[in-house]
């Protein structure tokens, strides 16, 4: 099952956000769970505001308690964070 991540920074927290970036990158390369897409959400200056990603699961629990080690949830990132069941339409990735 796919699970799509969306997490909204606090405001005012790209300090925190770049401070924990590399570390966040790691997890998501190196984590439990299948990363298929992740990147940043961005302001319509180009800032970035948030995250999205599309990762592998069982379940939704899985994937909330997978997202407890994440470095940015760890700091404090984020404000609210939503994960939902995903079904892909279009540009579904090859099975593994």
């Amino acid at each position: 099952m796919f699970y799509v991540v969306r997490a909204i920074d606090k405001p005012d927290s790209q300090s925190l956000r770049m401070e924990n970036r590399a570390a966040h990158l790691d997890f998501l390369k190196t984590g439990s769970l299948t990363v298929e897409v992740a990147g940043p959400l961005v302001d319509p200056e180009g800032g970035m505001r948030g995250s999205l990603l599309i990762v592998r699961a069982d379940t939704e629990l899985e994937v909330e308690d997978w997202l407890k080690d994440d470095p940015y949830t760890q700091a404090g990132l984020f404000e609210r964070v939503e994960v939902d069941a995903f079904r892909w339409a279009i540009g579904a990735p090859e099975a593994s």
